[in-house]
């Protein structure tokens, strides 16, 4: 979401915190690990299967000046990055921000660590209108063989999804699919987390969006159990629609990946009650294991050794286009509102049962 001006801030030097060989899986190794109970409809085969887990490998606090020291007029570090992409020719990590800025890094570091080094970072108008954007969603569009693919961009509120080079350069726009495009048409502008931060690309689907808010089940056509948790609904451009489960009642879907068997990862984000900080749910929808209503099982990833929660707010990811990964998780910073917060980058890798 949009915030005001950040207070100057200089992060951190970037430290690393790195899995204790202890305490990683080896890749012949396939776990077992039952995931949490699935609240499905009857019919869904999945509830107390194994699950997939998430590995993480690397947790990076980004150093913000050496990022970007060129922020608009000098004001502030903060980067708020709500967004990412893996350039899958260039082979960098791309980085949206709710300042309106794209960054491009590459991220190999010595023996196999995560170090980003910054490529490039340019400021993006809204539609070349002049007005800075407010950059919320973001994917990688393959071109068909043997030509340049390109990155789709989505302000939580704009009218469509950006279609820009990888150079940034704008080539177009895509249509939101219907279901959303009249969900944001009734949505007060502005209003906060109504909006749509997670979108993908699915190479039978086409464009990919889900709204933040969850849609309370009593409302579903047909849906008299009341009592089941709300769903969150991913859309797609061909008009396919899939839905799941919240993992919590303060549930927001702040980003999703398409894998490369055509399954999505998703990114959840609950505050609980009674918790102050922020849960991080990472979960895989298989769009073969869903019911009529098209409600689908997508059960939680087990993430190793720990799984993330605290104050730092998880927008983006982006995975390689390969099944195991590597994925990669950012956190907004929430400039000079959430002082507490820092630019954090997390490399995990898949594990499947």
């Amino acid at each position: 979401m949009k915030r005001k001006a950040a207070d100057p801030h200089i992060g951190p030097p970037a430290t690393t915190l790195r899995v204790p060989p202890s305490a990683r899986l080896p890749g012949v190794m396939l776990a077992a690990f039952a995931g949490a109970a699935l609240l499905c409809a009857p019919g869904l085969a999945q509830t107390g299967a194994p699950s997939w887990q998430a590995l993480i490998e690397h947790v990076v606090t980004l150093d913000t000046e050496a990022l970007d020291s060129s922020h608009d007029n000098g004001k502030g570090r903060r980067m708020e990055l709500s967004a990412l992409a893996w350039d899958a020719q260039a082979q960098v990590l791309v980085a949206a921000s709710d300042r309106g800025r794209l960054y491009r890094y590459q991220l190999a570091g010595a023996g196999g660590s995560l170090k980003p080094q910054k490529v490039s970072a340019q400021r993006l108008e809204r539609n070349g209108a002049g007005a800075r954007a407010n950059l919320e969603g973001l994917a990688w569009r393959p071109g068909p063989a043997g030509t340049a693919g390109e990155l789709l961009l989505a302000e939580e509120f704009g009218t469509g999804v950006q279609r820009r080079t990888a150079e940034g350069a704008l080539i177009g726009t895509l249509s939101w699919p219907p279901a959303v495009a009249q969900a944001l048409a009734v949505q007060a502008p502005g209003k906060s987390a109504h909006g749509v931060e997670a979108i993908g690309y699915h190479p039978r689907h086409g464009l990919l969006a889900g709204l933040q808010r969850p849609v309370p089940s009593a409302t579903v056509a047909g849906n008299t159990a009341s009592a089941e948790r709300p769903r969150h609904w991913v859309h797609a451009a061909d008009g396919t629609r899939w839905a799941f489960h919240t993992a919590g009642q303060r549930s927001h879907l702040k980003a999703l990946e398409v894998l490369a068997d055509g399954s999505l990862l998703l990114l959840e984000r609950v505050r609980d009650a009674g918790d102050p900080g922020l849960r991080v749910v990472l979960r895989r929808l298989d769009p073969l294991q869903c019911d009529t209503s098209r409600l689908c099982a997508a059960p939680e990833l087990v993430q190793r050794p720990a799984p993330l929660a605290g104050l730092d707010n998880y927008e983006g990811l982006a995975c390689m286009p390969r099944l195991e990964g590597p994925c990669w998780l950012v956190s907004d910073d929430g400039g000079a509102s959430e002082p507490a917060r820092q630019t954090r980058l997390v490399q995990f890798t898949l594990v499947r049962p």
